[in-house]
């Protein structure tokens, strides 16, 4: 039995069954509503209906043919049934694989943010350095120029 027929098959069963009374489980209008034939079909419904009872949506408290919905399944029959919640969960797994996705994108980018400041930084330190550089260069010889004939006049008296 295929995963589409499977949870067709819940899903019908959701529907049919109530939270609060025991029902009778509707193998023979399942088996004729979906065409399921053979020696094993009774096996495969009621591998259907273990399935059932793994995801909690039904409990057949030890019984054979009878089954009542649980808390889990009377939500999942009320808020659009078993194929509604299947494409449900994979909406929010695509929207958590989504978030997953742009979350590694950020902190890629909060990286590269992290080393181009740093470059920045550098840069920065490196040109503040020269500024500073040439300004006392620029410095001495703004005072060197503007005393160019005193200090002509020192070094005639010093060589004398």
């Amino acid at each position: 039995m295929d995963l589409d027929l499977e949870n067709k098959i819940i899903d019908y069963t959701l529907s049919i069954l109530d939270l609060t009374e025991f029902n009778r489980l509707p193998i023979k209008n399942e088996l004729n509503e979906f065409g399921i034939e053979g020696d094993f079909s009774y096996i495969e419904l009621n591998k259907v209906y273990k399935i059932c009872e793994e995801q909690n949506l039904i409990d057949k408290k030890k019984r054979r043919y009878d089954a009542t919905l649980t808390l889990n399944g009377h939500n999942i029959k009320r808020s659009g049934g078993w194929l509604k919640h299947l494409e449900n969960e994979k909406i929010k797994i695509e929207k958590k694989e989504s978030r997953d996705v742009l979350e590694l994108e950020i902190r890629n980018k909060e990286k590269e943010i992290r080393v181009l400041t740093i470059s920045n930084l550098k840069l920065q330190n490196k040109h503040l350095s020269r500024y500073i550089f040439y300004s006392i260069i620029s410095f001495v010889l703004g005072v060197v120029i503007s005393n160019l004939k005193e200090i002509s006049n020192l070094i005639e008296i010093l060589k004398q």
